[in-house]
């Protein structure tokens, strides 16, 4: 290193802190760090260094000893709290100017065990408030622009750097960051020891030794040469034969870096090893062994005790395929265990609920895999061979407009901190890890990015590196649902799409053993421990509730303090949240900070006690606003204060933001993101519960009222689609008015009791005899508040199982009932309900396996209640009836064998049910001809992992062939490329040239099959299997087949298609296809083709209004400006009924154009109220909110209609009421 510039003394200046006393008990008093600071002070001045640019800040900070040494050098001592060290390193430091600055810092010491930070607590720091400072962020703060009035700095840190898991629950000081210095400047940072080890203290300490040298070097040239006093202070420290090892980290302005430790030199001069890691594998070694430590921490903090290891308590999840496998548009996949799921290939979209484990579950695959290439393949688990490296990553990262290789460099550091980040090369995630390997990227919380745009963005970047095929990225996503138009680019062949299933009662022993009875070696003890807590979980109606991986870590965080547990979904929450808010230790250290925090900013106690008083009505008020409003957090609370502060207490705002993110995230339930400094929710479910709580507060006692069928809230919640938050929101209501909530449950069921004469039939369907696709959703709901623990007198809870016990018999609708059957709380009798529809000969089988399989959900699908009804099921055969549910409808077909249903929907199960599938499938007599019902009996052989089983049976299939992409998939899954391919081929046998709807056919399956190929990374035969198809098509269909060919890699066929038959020669039924290819095209860079034959679009005449906005949304999609010509004319055109959409799509392209259409609109007389309330919507949409108003208020009062109409009128009424009151329901 060069030798430093000399400095002048009278432009030096001096930060010196030594704390002794903590106010948090987390640290013991530490005996001479105030007298170490002192001693730096006393050299310095001895230097020549002017007392008045020497900082002392000490604690305690009344101590006379320091006092009176102080005074005789002439020297301020300053207390060492936060708010007293953040104004000077923040305020004071930056208004320097001079030759050095001379920083250090005595006390203790703690270091996050996954990134490796080191924090330094505050003297005044606790639990959950601002109470440590980030050496890291220290550092390039001191590097940034306006901290370069001093040209260099040297930092001397004698503190502890040992791993804590405590530490996680550290707030950390927000140092702002500006931009970084355009000159030459350097920070040199001197470590009293190595990461993860302790420092000594007093004269077996650092400072002691680096003093002693300080004084005994004559002369010692300011700054003294860094690495030559370092090595001399390692020198003494061995002298003594102590054990510690400084380390020294040098940073400049343009991002150089070095590091070493100077035992490693103390012999003698070495050159310093970069930083930016020479070498990559040694830059992904520090980045999985950080990852490592993170992965292992529980991702909530949520008790005081010690917390557990995840990979202590983990109880590894299943995964259930998208769409749902009793679909028959898909092939079935089981229930997967995770190494199944990622050992099959491409990339995963996973999309669940909240709580149900997406986060756990991207923490244990990191761990795991990081753990792999560590240690050893022995060391993965069940993650052996997956042969990926990890990188976690939460989605908010990802929304910058960033290449991605850059904004995963930002993710490390927002997660893992900059201690990490810093040794990684800036280029290390531009390319694979190695040249067999692949960058593993788990990204968590796409559902949490508020802003729509921003999550477009994160979705649009994953979908782009996707289809480049060549990319260094294999993806796992993970979010609850989002809306289907927005994960449409994610709905892809090379993206396969999973959803997280709940415990069953063995998952949920196996983690109640892990949770409570650790360390307990006797077997049956630790199963005794586990059946109590279950036990206390039937007393209390959570069984179902519980098998959410969140809740049911929250109720054995609630047992293991209180040996008891609360009744229903809100209870736990309730329970959680008060113990957040009074319970935790140190809740009365949290609070005295608050009001010492406050008076450091002239805040009056009075303030104080009310802004901590009312803590809970702040955070209801976030969490109501969580989903609806895209302000930062802090900012939404700082309008609420404002907004409800009393007059008396002032509403000066600067006070209040200085006190108001501590008050947050001191409760548990916000954090600080790692990279912005945001507030954000440690789990979006606890927010769900707080809005749900308010919600519930402001229904009546006496809610829904005498018309029950008239109010809002209730209709919304009997509506599928919105039943989970408002479900919530009544139980909540529930606890406090359980009278009107019984009240309630009987109205619902004398509904239910309607249903089969009136509602069965109200909205179309599909009816055979009796049964019918439409849900009783009075009883449904009934059931739902059940399972949430909402209480009900016995006689009232059975006549509600009984009934979803005779709604269940529906060869339709019994998947959906049976479950929700399994969820009630008299789990006796729910399970001898399930067991008789299991028995009942009079219902068809596929009926008494959704109660079979439900058993297996509840309970465990090798529990003795499956087994008990399995029996029964083998003997016998009929035909069965294998419904479907698709876009436009259902549909079904017959299967000569419905042990074939059975196997299959059993199946799901996953591998826990082989045994129960193999009888099945040894007990089937499937007709010859029969290819569907062999295909389903092979996808559940191929399920459980019988691939033999699975070829055979494809292979004995003859006649007609209809499903010829699910064969093809049995056999590629069982690696039987050869015998797909000859499946394959018996599309073109079959080939019947001048039939036209058998072409049309024939074009859906080739794209079938084409798919299939892709997603078992087929390509080539793929691309084989399409070339073939469009030699042989006609010109009506050739546009479907050349998409597949497209999509396998060959665009020149339909370049040619869309050459010789452009858009002004394409009839109306091959229209869609037709605008299939050229989207297919425009998506693989063909532009200019498909521009050339779109040319005379605008001169058509034959196409009905709906195909015309088909062919505006075709324009839109590749980027003709003529869509919005045509958009509005379509939605000008009085006579026509796509008007709406096409101002909606107005709406994207042109806000305020789409805008004054529809305020247009408005004005026109309405065709009818259901027409009325669609537009009224759109408004809304648009922020035309008064324009809304008016429209419905007219409607309504204008309304003559017939009882048929009458619904859409109450509709109307219901958006008037939200409308002008914009909380209600909430």
């Amino acid at each position: 290193m060069n030798t430093p510039l000399a400095a002048d003394p009278e432009r030096t200046w001096a930060v010196l802190v030594g704390i002794e006393e903590y106010e948090s008990r987390a640290f013991a008093p530490l005996r001479g760090a105030a007298a170490d600071a002192f001693g730096h002070a006393k050299w310095l001045c001895a230097q020549g260094v002017p007392p008045e640019q020497i900082q002392l800040c000490v604690s305690p900070y009344d101590s006379t000893t320091i006092q009176a040494a102080a005074d005789e050098l002439g020297l301020r001592v300053r207390s060492a709290t936060r708010e007293e060290l953040e104004k000077l390193l923040t305020r004071e430091v930056r208004r320097w100017r001079g030759d050095l600055l001379w920083l250090a810092w005595n006390g203790h010491g703690v270091t996050l065990p996954g990134s490796g930070e080191l924090l330094l607590p505050f003297s005044d720091g606790v639990e959950r408030f601002e109470q440590a400072l980030s050496a890291d962020r220290l550092q390039e703060m001191l590097l940034s622009e306006p901290y370069q009035g001093v040209r260099s700095k040297i930092v001397f840190i004698d503190a502890c750097r040992t791993r804590e898991w405590d530490a996680e629950g550290y707030g950390v000081v927000s140092l702002p960051v500006p931009p970084k210095a355009s000159r030459d400047v350097t920070v040199s940072v001197v470590y009293a020891t190595q990461d993860n080890d302790t420092a000594g203290n007093g004269r077996f300490g650092f400072t002691h030794a680096l003093l002693d040298h300080l004084h005994t070097s004559s002369p010692c040239p300011l700054p003294p040469n860094v690495d030559e006093l370092t090595r001399a202070v390692q020198k003494r420290l061995e002298a003594a034969r102590l054990t510690q090892k400084i380390s020294l980290h040098t940073r400049n302005w343009r991002g150089d870096r070095t590091s070493y430790e100077a035992a490693d030199t103390a012999s003698g001069p070495r050159e310093p090893r970069h930083d930016q890691v020479q070498r990559r594998d040694d830059a992904i070694e520090i980045l999985l062994r950080a990852q490592r430590e993170d992965s292992a921490r529980q991702p909530y903090r949520i008790s005081d005790d010690q917390p557990l290891r995840l990979d202590e308590v983990y109880v590894p999840l299943l995964f259930e395929a998208l769409p749902n496998p009793e679909d028959l548009g898909a092939p079935v996949t089981p229930r997967l265990p995770v190494e199944k799921m990622l050992a099959s290939g491409g990339h995963v979209l996973i999309e669940s609920d909240a709580g149900t484990g997406k986060t756990t579950f991207a923490q244990h695959v990191s761990g795991r895999l990081a753990s792999a290439w560590l240690d050893g393949e022995s060391q993965a688990g069940n993650l052996a061979g997956l042969g990926a490296v990890p990188i976690r990553v939460h989605a908010r990262y990802l929304t910058g407009q960033h290449p991605l290789a850059l904004l995963l460099q930002e993710s490390v550091r927002g997660k893992l901190g900059y201690s990490v980040s810093k040794n990684l090369p800036p280029n290390l995630f531009e390319h694979r890890p190695r040249k067999d390997t692949t960058w593993l990227v788990l990204v968590d919380g796409l559902d949490e990015i508020d802003d729509p745009e921003a999550r477009k963005r994160v979705i649009d970047q994953i979908a782009g590196d996707i289809k480049r095929g060549e990319s260094p990225y294999r993806w796992v996503v993970a979010t609850r649902p989002l809306s289907a138009e927005e994960t449409e680019i994610l709905h892809q062949p090379r993206i396969k799409r999973y959803k997280l299933v709940l415990f069953d009662d063995e998952k949920l022993r196996e983690l109640a053993r892990s949770w409570l009875a650790r360390g307990v070696d006797d077997r049956r003890k630790a199963d005794e421990i586990a059946r109590r807590f279950l036990r206390r979980v039937d007393q209390s109606g959570l069984r179902q509730i519980i098998r959410t991986p969140l809740l049911a870590t929250l109720a054995l965080a609630i047992f293991r303090q209180r040996d008891q547990l609360p009744n229903g979904r809100p209870g736990l929450y309730r329970t959680f949240m008060q113990y957040m808010l009074n319970g935790r230790d140190g809740e009365l250290a949290r609070y005295t900070a608050l009001q010492r925090v406050g008076a450091d900013v002239d805040f009056t106690g009075e303030a104080a006690q009310w802004l901590y008083d009312n803590r809970e009505a702040m955070l209801e008020f976030l969490a109501r606003r969580t989903d609806t409003d895209e302000t930062p957090t802090l900012d939404t609370a700082l309008s609420w204060v404002r907004e409800n502060v009393p007059e008396a207490l002032g509403p000066r705002a600067d006070y209040w933001r200085s006190i108001v993110p501590s008050l947050l995230t001191g409760s548990g339930l916000l954090s600080h993101n790692g990279l912005t400094g945001e507030l954000i929710w440690i789990h979006r479910s606890f927010a769900e519960y707080l809005a749900a709580r308010h919600a519930a507060g402001e229904l009546p006692s006496r809610w829904p009222g005498g018309t029950p069928e008239l109010d809002p809230f209730l209709r919304r919640s009997l509506a599928t689609e919105s039943q989970d938050q408002t479900v919530l929101t009544i139980a909540c209501w529930a606890e406090s008015n359980p009278q009107a909530a019984n009240a309630l449950l009987e109205y619902l069921v004398e509904q239910s009791a309607a249903f089969p004469r009136l509602l069965k039939y109200h909205g179309g369907g599909i009816f055979l005899g009796d049964d019918g696709t439409t849900i009783d959703r009075h009883i449904f709901l009934a059931g739902r508040l059940l399972a949430e623990g909402v209480k009900a007198p016995e006689g009232m809870a059975n006549k509600i199982l009984d009934r979803l016990g005779e709604r269940a018999r529906s060869v339709f609708n019994a998947r959906y009932y049976c479950p929700l059957i399994g969820t009630q709380p008299q789990r006796s009798r729910a399970l001898e309900t399930l067991l008789n529809l299991t028995k009942d000969t009079n219902q068809q089988l596929t009926v008494r396996v959704d109660a079979l399989v439900a058993l297996g959900e509840n309970y465990g699908a090798r529990s003795s209640a499956v087994e008990a009804a399995v029996q029964p099921m083998l003997t016998g055969t009929e035909t069965a009836n294998f419904y479907q549910r698709k876009e436009n409808g259902h549909s079904s077909v017959t299967v000569s064998d419905a042990r074939a249903v059975a196997a299959y929907r059993i199946s799901t199960l996953g591998d826990s049910a082989h045994d129960l599938v193999m009888q099945f499938l040894d007990r089937l007599e499937l007709a010859p001809e029969d290819g569907y019902g062999r295909q389903l009996a092979a996808e559940a052989a191929i399920a459980i992992g019988e691939n033999g089983l699975a070829v055979s049976l494809i292979r004995t299939v003859s006649g007609d062939r209809r499903n010829l992409a699910g064969e093809i998939f049995v056999l590629l899954r069982a690696g039987k490329e050869e015998d797909a391919k000859v499946v394959a081929e018996h599309l073109f046998e079959t080939y019947q040239r001048e039939d036209f709807w058998a072409e049309a056919r024939f074009g859906d399956t080739v794209q079938e099959i084409v798919n299939v190929f892709i997603n078992a990374e087929e390509k080539a035969l793929a691309r084989e299997f399409a070339t073939k198809a469009v030699s042989i098509t006609q010109r009506e269909h050739g546009a479907i087949v050349r998409t597949a060919l497209a999509l396998a890699g060959d665009s020149k066929p339909g370049m040619k298609y869309l050459a010789d038959n452009p858009i002004n020669r394409i009839d109306r039924e091959a229209f869609r296809g037709w605008a299939e290819l050229a989207r297919t095209l425009w998506a693989e860079g063909c532009t200019r083709e498909v521009e050339r034959a779109l040319e005379p679009v605008l001169t058509l005449t034959h196409y009905t209004e709906y195909e015309w906005l088909y062919v505006a949304r075709l324009l839109r999609d590749i980027k003709d400006g003529r869509y919005q010509q045509l958009l509005l004319k379509l939605a000008r055109d009085t006579t026509c009924y796509a008007r709406l959409p096409a101002a909606e799509e107005l709406l994207l392209s042109d806000p305020q154009l789409g805008i004054s259409t529809l305020v247009a609109m408005s004005k026109e007389k309405q065709r009818d109220a259901r027409h009325a309330v669609d537009l009224a919507r759109c408004l809304v949409a648009a922020s035309a909110r008064g324009d809304a108003v008016r429209l419905l208020s007219q409607v309504i009062k204008d309304f003559k209609g017939d009882e048929w109409s009458a619904h859409s009128l109450s509709d109307a009424r219901d958006l008037l009421r939200d409308l002008k009151d914009p909380l209600r329901g909430m």
